[in-house]
């Protein structure tokens, strides 16, 4: 009869009996009560390389700008910046540029509005088309048609004068007739007054013409169309220009003392002086419909054209004057609050700002609206007024400094400027990474070379022609941020060369000036053919700054290709190419997942071949958030990467890759060494197979638009993929990344149709900065299980959340993260993984809107955001078994537990500008040894930083005792709450026993010795399978099929529960 096997079991499950309802404002636990498995891998991530955050960042590749790809950058003209072309300036002012498609030089230090602008032209050489002027561009770039302004040309001939316009395109709005020798200088004019134009020839009107649509205002600048031409003695006259302030955009004008501007995407005008702790104050009023805020920028700097373009704040009035916007700007946006107010915003209405250190005041018509402690507070800088798409009015600005009060008074005049066509000093052809070494007293030419390099196109030429000194080129790797080096850290690397050089080739870690040197090595040998030449470097000292310099000392010529430098191998992470301090921070996140992909993979560039063998001769591709992205790091990196931390890993191929090449990429990835593809892996330095399960094919398919053919095209290239690599590994699970859009559900129904059997899972991205948080992503997950069993209720095809996007990384982020992992816990193993992106970001890095890292880093420092913290927390306490919960609707609330119920986790998220209050309460308590806390919270926009990086961390709490807990769950939080369950004693089973297993597979319950013991019977999956009452000395059976059963009963000794095998 003794057939049962007891085991202890932890007493949360003593959940067992319902015996008490809950009140409504509690959180009620069942906790045996399992109602399905949690994935282990919702603590993911995806990385890839946006924003530089592994070109620059984890991968230990210490130099930017590796094989000299970027071009020559900067301008060769003083104040002016340069798009295309071969430009050149003579000491006496003559500006000249060879024949090409759309060169253009457009002058960036005065922003016209009504103006006057004149320049003298000449034509140099035979045939062409024409050349002038440009006026009021904005949004400049690189191509013929990459700006937005007005085109002011003469023909080659000299017959015709044209009027164009440019908005990314060109349209030509009027010509006029001429009769000049265009070999002679000409004197080319244009008026600009509101929206018409008057083009004038050698002081004579050509061309009048009033355009419907004007831009109102921009930048000058010179530009050819396919002709050799030459400028000079170009000036400006500045009709409205703003006494003591510098426009940025926009069409302001001032009338008796009232500021005016039209209405315009992010126009501001800062005035000169610079503040501190101050208090600005001026009144406002809108003067149309239409329109969205307008206001002050405070604490402006390094300001230029463009809506985010400058550091600063953003002090606003909505147009409908409903409410006060506060937002701060470090070349983007970051909304701060948004506060009601109600004022006419058609009347004047006075706006104060008062700043001392970190804390901001906030006052419209003289009362206090809101205010705020900045805790990395831009502490200076100028004040102007800006717009956002709104025709406003501005008067009496007064700043108050130490008690004294200056009226700024608001006037415009008229100003002309002589815009100097000069050299920039600063100026060389050196690829934009890099930077130029030339002593003052030699002579050097720098050429950057595009048909003649070792790697890809590029290399960069250094001719030290004669004088003394040194000459030669360095790098102050990522965003020329500088490299971090420590005292006695070794350095190790490899540069190409080739020239003629009569004496040696230094190379050598300098500080940001070359004025220090840390550690230096002579080359030589230098030939006519390009040669691998390796160096160390050990630093003599611990500079977060410095730079890797290359340079001769005497006359020669030498050109340099593909550079690299990484840490020695006990500074990196297990010895491998990844920077360590940056690796163990994802480590310490405690990340159980990790996707390599994005939409970086979307380009020609990206393939699998191009990211194996030596990293010398991988080639730099055009990437999508970068045009010279490395393939120093790759695929099989990522692989080494995941192994060393591991991570389980998952990749994405591009699909337009061959099925040969898959074929072959599978072969080598996970082939043994006796195979050509396996030897070839072992080779570059891994013998063992590599650990795969999953790859997913493309990224966001079909995103542009909800296109049926493009879906069907997508279908035909993942089914070759999935054959070449099915047919050699069937063990791989395959990701369909499809762009999922449920209003379409033919063209869904389509796709799962078709790969239903071949995906295992179809890859959703969410949006996870919605102010729902995590709630609409449950919505869309079921949504999507919903249909999958409509169209097939046998399928096996899940969900895979890879991308969870946003553009923060701020305490909101965190709360959107978490809500969304407790969604995926309510969806069981239909979700098979939550990754955050990105998984990094460089501070003060965001080049592309995904301004969402999860990791930051500078050169020398590694920190985590409230995400990272909120994340570790979760994986530190995952439970694999969700059981039963109830919860306010205040609060989002998941609880779980494990298969012996050691502990009961529940995770709590409060969205909440307000604490909540709860009763929790968990079935079995008086079993629970002892609760914990562990909470992250702050305010919506609180982020970590470099001076404060652990500002936003989580506490630890025990709280006293276990019964009864009523728990105050913090605004804006979140909360890990931990019950440790206490064990239960086991002893043999005897005739005393409560609990036996007869013969014929029945669990036997006897009387516990109390009046009406009470009992329940669960599988192990928390289904009830019998529930009773025994009376004193009396005894209760059950049937039970052979298995594993959970017995729990109440005992004179308190609750016990019993885990018994039938068999």
């Amino acid at each position: 009869m003794r057939k049962n096997l007891l085991m202890k079991i932890a007493p949360a499950l003593v959940a067992c009996l319902p015996l008490a309802m809950y009140a409504q404002e509690s959180i009620n636990v069942n906790a045996l009560k399992v109602e399905n498995k949690i994935s282990p891998y919702l603590y993911g991530a995806n990385i890839e390389d946006v924003n530089h955050s592994i070109y620059g960042g984890l991968y230990d590749q210490r130099i930017f700008g590796e094989s000299f790809e970027e071009p020559v950058t900067g301008s060769p003209l003083k104040d002016f910046d340069f798009f295309e072309g071969d430009w050149s300036v003579s000491e006496d002012g003559v500006v000249s540029v060879a024949r090409h498609g759309g060169a253009k030089m457009i002058n960036n230090s005065v922003s016209l509005g009504d103006s006057y602008v004149e320049v003298e032209l000449k034509f140099n050489t035979e045939g062409g088309e024409n050349a002038g002027l440009v006026i009021h561009v904005t949004k400049a770039g690189n191509g013929a048609d990459a700006f937005r302004g007005y085109e002011v040309s003469i023909s080659r001939d000299g017959k015709q004068l044209i009027l164009g316009r440019h908005d990314n395109n060109y349209r030509e709005l009027a010509k006029g007739e001429l009769a000049i020798n265009p070999d002679e200088w000409n004197k080319l004019a244009v008026k600009t007054v509101g929206a018409t134009l008057e083009i004038l020839v050698n002081g004579t009107s050509i061309i009048t013409c009033t355009d419907d649509d004007p831009i109102m205002s921009g930048y000058a600048g010179l530009r050819t169309w396919h002709s050799d031409a030459s400028f000079r003695n170009m000036k400006v006259t500045d009709e409205n220009s703003i006494v003591d302030f510098e426009a940025y955009g926009g069409n302001w004008t001032v009338a008796d003392g009232v500021l005016s501007v039209a209405r315009h995407g992010g126009a501001k005008l800062v005035h000169k002086e610079t503040l501190g702790d101050s208090s600005v104050e001026m009144e406002m009023k809108f003067t149309t419909d239409g329109g969205d805020s307008a206001g002050f920028a405070i604490h402006v700097t390094d300001p230029k054209e463009g809506a985010d373009n400058f550091n600063g704040y953003e002090v606003g009035i909505s147009r409908d004057g409903k409410k006060l916007i506060f937002g701060k700007h470090e070349y983007n946006w970051q909304s701060i609050s948004e506060t009601p107010i109600d004022i006419v915003p058609t009347e004047w209405n006075k706006l104060k700002v008062k700043t001392v250190g970190k804390k901001f005041e906030i006052y419209v018509n003289d009362e206090l609206t809101t205010s705020y402690e900045d805790p990395t507070a831009l502490l200076e800088g100028g004040v102007g007024f800006r717009t956002w798409n709104a025709d406003v009015s501005f008067r009496n600005l007064k700043i108050e400094r130490d008690g004294d009060v200056k009226e700024i008074t608001l006037r415009a005049e008229s100003k002309q400027s002589d815009l100097k066509l000069m050299q920039n000093p600063a100026y060389f052809k050196i690829s934009s990474m890099w930077d130029a070494i030339v002593s003052k007293d030699a002579v050097v030419n720098f050429a950057h070379i595009t048909d003649d390099a070792y790697n890809t196109n590029c290399s960069q030429e250094v001719d030290f022609v004669s004088g003394t000194g040194v000459a030669g080129v360095a790098n102050r790797s990522l965003n020329k941020w500088g490299i971090a080096v420590k005292q006695n850290q070794t350095f190790k690397g490899f540069l190409f060369l080739k020239g003629e050089v009569s004496g040696k080739v230094y190379v050598a870690l300098q500080n940001v000036d070359g004025t220090k040197e840390y550690a230096v090595q002579e080359i030589d040998g230098i030939t006519s053919d390009w040669k691998k030449y390796t160096f160390e470097l050990t630093s003599n000292t611990e500079d977060v700054n410095s730079r890797l310099a290359v340079y001769i000392k005497e006359p020669g010529q030498f050109r340099i290709d593909m550079v690299n430098m990484m840490s020695s191998e006990e500074d990196q992470f297990h010895g491998a190419p990844f920077r360590k301090d940056i690796a163990e921070a994802m480590v310490e996140q405690k990340l159980t997942f990790l996707r390599y992909a994005g939409t970086m993979i979307e380009c020609d560039g990206y393939r699998f071949k191009s990211m194996i063998g030596p990293r010398e001769d991988r080639p730099v591709y055009n990437g999508r958030f970068y045009g010279y992205a490395s393939h120093g790091f790759g695929i099989e990196d990522f692989l080494n990467y995941c192994e060393l931390s591991g991570f389980e890993p998952v990749f994405a191929v591009n699909s337009f890759e061959t099925a040969e090449d898959m074929a072959f990429m599978i072969k080598y990835l996970k082939g043994d060494v006796s195979t050509p593809e396996g030897k070839m892996r072992a080779d570059n330095g891994h013998p063992e197979p590599y650990h795969l399960t999953y790859i997913e094919i493309g990224n966001e398919e079909v995103l542009g638009g909800d296109n049926a053919d493009q879906y069907m095209d997508y279908v035909r290239r993942f089914t070759d993929i999935y054959q070449a690599i099915h047919s050699i590994d069937p063990t791989i699970k395959f990701i369909s990344s499809a762009w999922w859009r449920p209003e379409s559900e033919d063209n869904m129904r389509d796709v799962f149709e078709c790969l239903d059997g071949m995906a295992d899972y179809w890859d959703y991205h969410p949006w996870a900065d919605s102010d729902e948080l995590g709630g609409h992503v449950e919505r869309e997950m079921k949504q999507m299980q919903e249909m999958f069993l409509k169209w097939n209720p046998n399928t096996t095809m899940k969900c895979a959340l890879f991308e969870e996007n946003g553009n923060s990384h701020n305490i909101r982020r965190a709360l959107g993260h978490v809500t969304i992992q407790n969604a995926a816990r309510r969806m069981g193993d239909f979700v098979l993984a939550t990754c955050a992106a990105n998984a990094l970001q460089p501070y003060k890095q965001n080049d592309n809107g995904w301004d969402q890292g999860t990791v930051f880093f500078t050169p020398s420092q590694v920190w985590g955001m409230p995400t990272y913290y909120a994340q570790k927390m979760a994986s530190e306490n995952h439970k694999p078994l969700l059981v039963q919960s109830e919860a306010p609707a205040s609060l989002d609330v998941v609880a779980a537990t494990d298969e012996n119920c050691d502990q009961v986790v529940l995770y709590v998220v409060n969205k909440n500008a307000e604490a909540v209050e709860a009763n929790v309460n968990v079935a079995g308590k008086n079993d629970t040894k002892q609760v914990r806390t562990i909470t992250l919270s702050g305010q919506l926009n609180d982020v970590n930083t470099p001076s404060e990086p652990e500002r936003i961390v989580p506490v630890a709490e025990t709280l006293d005792g276990v019964d009864n807990i009523n728990y105050s769950f913090k605004p804006y939080s979140y909360t890990i709450m931990i019950f440790d369950n206490k064990s239960v004693g086991i002893s043999d089973v005897t005739e005393d026993s409560y609990l036996v297993v007869s013969a014929d597979k029945q669990i036997v319950i006897r009387s516990a010795g109390n009046e009406n013991t009470p009992y329940e019977v669960f599988s192990l999956a928390g289904a009830s399978i019998a529930k009773g009452k025994v009376a004193a000395s009396g005894e209760a059976s059950v049937n039970c099929q052979a298995g594993a059963y959970l017995v729990a009963l109440r005992t004179v000794d308190g609750t016990k529960v019993y885990k018994v095998i039938v068999r």
